[in-house]
């Protein structure tokens, strides 16, 4: 698969399911129309010169784009703004660095333990390992919003279009840390999953619009040339090679976000846009329907029971609890259904809770509460999600609906295979799913949830 084309240069993901402080910045791959693909957030120390080839027809270079973004965007920078350049040796050992750091080795465990519960990942898969060699393929440049300098990875003798693209995009990024403080947003998010990935959105949605503005406004038809053809002939056979999900979560702050940040463009230009940083979007519902954001439709807080009695052995622990959000959900059912099926299924969702735990040994066990809009929205997710679990192949056992007001509510399933011990119930606007290695343990888990 070729990954949509931009060049992105991205605030603030670790993993896909965390924001960071720092902006990432993909190799651009061809498709003229797409907007960009997201990476996690790499953490720079100030080890690379602000020097760069050609000292003086560089500046230039720079001085004019630093010139042009602010009047694109309608915001002067109200300060300096640090600029260094690095080789992809430098790169390497910065990511190495940032990866290393103890609490983005606890994201990046949590991210690992949630997709292989799921299936995205293969069990044997090193995670960190994955997101690193990505990240070394992919990074283009990004800019610091803690310490609030840019970077560009510098991959050629001269600066080409894609390298002026690149730092007019992390330009982007230095105006809204400047204006609306993100740095702040994004450790207010930092360890919620959807809430995250929509701030994300947001941040790089804008950058990604600015700078498509920047490319039609200030480079020539031959320049733009070169750069789609540097993008056909960029070779990235990590990010073709890395599972669906983490594909899908690094182009959605780039294509959903795009879209979503243009719609609210089309309503009022960059004052609207501005607007979305007093209020960014609280879910990855409320950037793929902007129709939500408008009206302010929040997320519903669902709670899970604590299982740890119901598990019993000291030897269980928690690895990871979240809120798994609409773009999560759609793409986990994506694995197994076709995507409109998934899209549909995923759609006209409320609110979540999941927790992923082990004991080790092989032992695991997944649980998940969603809530949904409507019943008829909860029975569209039961359904999807019944039709899911047998593709995965074994026996079913089910008990029919019709103990609540809807057609299926009081509905229940449970499958047996070689992926384990599934159970699906619906009750009114919510659906239980837990999923154990054993039929055992999940008889343990379902005392838990009564009425289910």
């Amino acid at each position: 698969m070729r990954a949509p084309l931009l060049i992105l240069l991205a605030v603030a993901l670790l993993g896909a399911g965390c924001l960071g402080r720092r902006t990432p910045t993909r190799i651009p791959i061809p498709t003229p129309t797409a907007t960009a693909a997201a990476l996690p957030t790499p953490t720079v120390s100030p080890s690379p010169s602000p020097a760069a080839p050609g000292a003086s027809g560089l500046e230039a270079a720079l001085a004019e784009i630093e010139g042009h973004v602010p009047r694109l965007r309608g915001r002067d920078f109200t300060g300096p703004v640090p600029r260094f350049f690095v080789d992809e040796a430098e790169l390497r050992r910065e990511l190495e660095r940032d990866f290393n750091k103890p609490e983005n080795r606890e994201i990046m465990a949590r991210e690992e333990a949630l997709y292989k519960a799921l299936g995205l990942l293969d069990r044997s898969a090193d995670y960190s390992q994955l997101i690193l060699a990505l990240y070394t393929e992919q990074v283009l440049g990004f800019y610091d919003t803690e310490e609030q300098r840019l970077v560009v990875v510098q991959r050629g003798a001269r600066f080409a279009p894609v390298d002026k693209i690149t730092f007019a995009h992390e330009l982007a990024h230095a105006l809204q840390q400047q204006h609306f403080d993100i740095n702040s947003l994004i450790k207010g998010v930092k360890r919620q999953k959807d809430a995250s990935l929509a701030l994300s959105a947001l941040v790089e949605g804008d950058a990604v619009l600015l700078q498509s503005q920047y490319m039609t406004a200030a480079l020539s038809r031959e320049e733009q040339a070169e750069f789609f053809r540097e993008a056909a002939r960029t070779p990235s056979p990590v990010f073709e090679g890395a599972p669906a999900v983490v594909r899908e979560a690094l182009f959605f702050p780039y294509q959903v976000g795009n879209s979503f940040v243009a719609s609210i463009f089309r309503g009022g230009g960059w004052g609207t846009v501005d607007q979305l940083y007093s209020r960014p979007p609280a879910s990855t519902e409320q950037v793929l329907h902007p129709q939500k954001y408008i009206l302010d439709e929040k997320p519903k807080e669902v709670a899970l029971p604590d299982p740890a009695v119901a598990l019993g052995s000291g030897a269980w622990r928690r690895l990871d609890s979240d809120t798994l959000g609409e773009f999560y959900l759609s793409r986990y059912l994506g694995r197994r259904l076709d995507d409109a099926t998934a899209t549909a299924a995923a759609a006209g969702w409320g609110g979540d809770r999941y927790e992923v735990w082990s004991a080790g040994a092989g032992q695991e066990a997944f649980l998940l509460l969603t809530d949904w809009d409507s019943e008829y929205d909860a029975q569209e997710f039961f359904a999807a999600y019944s039709a899911f679990a047998e593709a995965e192949g074994g026996p079913s056992s089910r008990r029919p609906g019709g103990a609540g007001p809807g057609p299926l509510s009081g509905a229940r399933a449970q499958w047996s295979s070689s992926a384990g011990q599934v159970f699906l119930g619906l009750r009114g606007t919510q659906v239980l799913l837990l999923r154990a290695t054993d039929a055992p343990l999940l008889s343990s888990l379902l005392p838990l949830f009564a009425g289910f």
